[in-house]
């Protein structure tokens, strides 16, 4: 029996090209949810980010964001568990940067931290549009020295992402991870951070066992989770390197994937 279902936001609950939760996937999830079923958002978005859909969804527990590397306390706002870039090396990569002026946003706890010579940056405005998201500071080294950071997404022309990956190599001591998300960005976070061990950590903490558990992820950072849960479920818009680690493929995200999902592997005996 499902007890926790854990679903990834971007490509599975919403379509990339719109942010609204359809009808039918909303319903879904407030049956199971109604069932006593817990339900857990995962996603590589900050808490701010993704607020809007746990407070749309009436959920109540934990959020995993920044691909599990920050787990929040939805109801108290609070960080349960985080995966945190060491400092030192946090001011060198961003003396990296500074070399070329590349723009960059940190990610620290529930929000983002950007400084003002790069708030016009197209992806900094897009990321405003969500309330409390994005907070400006005028010195990122004294924000870093005081305060955690478990991303950098930097930004800037693919041709130099390269360069920029390989200057950051030499001190990432095998504790970083850096990988191209979008087109002209790379995301550089710490190795630990991963969906699947988040998710393993907040089902110990509610006491279920892996095989309660149903994962539902699109990309090949749901991976780790998908292989964490009893159930793995790729969307129909998935990788094929997603799918092969799926128990089960649903439909795509514009056929509801999530509700098709839920109603297969829940509902339809209730």
């Amino acid at each position: 029996m499902i007890k926790l279902i854990a679903i990834d936001i971007d490509g599975t609950l919403v379509d990339y090209n719109q942010s609204e939760i359809s009808r039918p996937v909303k319903f879904a999830i407030r049956k199971a949810r109604d069932l006593g079923i817990e339900i857990v958002l995962i996603s590589g978005r900050n808490y701010y980010s993704m607020k809007k859909f746990v407070s749309e969804l009436n959920l109540h527990g934990a959020a995993l964001t920044i691909n599990g590397g920050v787990v929040v306390n939805t109801d108290q706002e609070k960080i349960m568990r985080e995966s945190i870039i060491p400092s030192d090396v946090v001011e060198k990569m961003l003396k990296i940067l500074d070399q070329d002026q590349t723009p960059r946003i940190v990610f620290s706890g529930l929000a983002l931290y950007v400084e003002p010579k790069y708030a016009q940056h197209e992806t900094v405005r897009y990321l405003m549009k969500e309330k409390d998201n994005v907070l400006l500071v005028e010195d990122m080294f004294i924000h870093a020295k005081n305060n955690n950071v478990n991303k950098i997404m930097a930004m800037t022309q693919n041709e130099k992402i390269a360069e920029i990956i390989d200057k950051i190599k030499p001190i990432s001591k095998g504790i970083l991870n850096m990988e191209r998300g979008l087109d002209n960005h790379v995301d550089i976070y710490p190795s630990s951070t991963s969906k699947g061990a988040s998710l393993a950590y907040v089902a110990k903490q509610k006491g279920i066992d892996k095989h309660e558990v149903m994962a539902i992820g699109d990309a090949e950072t749901d991976i780790s989770m998908l292989l964490e849960a009893g159930v793995g479920v790729a969307m129909g818009n998935s990788l094929s390197s997603v799918c092969k680690h799926a128990d089960f493929i649903t439909k795509p995200v514009w056929e509801d994937g999530v509700a098709h999902a839920i109603e297969t592997f829940i509902l339809k005996d209730r």
